[in-house]
């Protein structure tokens, strides 16, 4: 995948935290299973990864064991989504920014 299609993703996925409907759990779940499960690190800049990668791994965990994404979600604390929400705009600011001159 490029770059620009996984800024694309990310995008997508932002727009879906900031307008979907439910609470943040509920977009948090809508978004990764639409756009942020087809987005791989390495298709990021490499200071946009360590936020990715803290978003996904949180996505797919709970207490250091893995899970699905429902039961991590279940699992995660309003605060928790919201700062998972964060790592995720965090990680668009970052790839955007050392995004290649065209």
């Amino acid at each position: 995948m490029s770059l620009e299609h996984a800024l694309r993703k990310l995008a997508y996925a932002i727009n879906t935290l900031a307008n979907g409907k439910g609470r943040i759990k509920d977009r948090l779940g809508d978004a990764t299973a639409r756009d942020l499960v087809r987005v791989r690190s390495g298709d990021l800049p490499e200071g946009a990864r360590p936020y990715f990668d803290s978003a996904m791994h949180s996505l797919s965990t709970i207490r250091g064991k893995r899970a699905t994404l429902s039961a991590s979600l279940e699992a995660m604390s309003e605060d928790q989504a919201q700062s998972v929400a964060n790592d995720i705009v965090s990680a668009y600011m970052e790839a955007r920014h050392h995004r290649p001159e065209k």
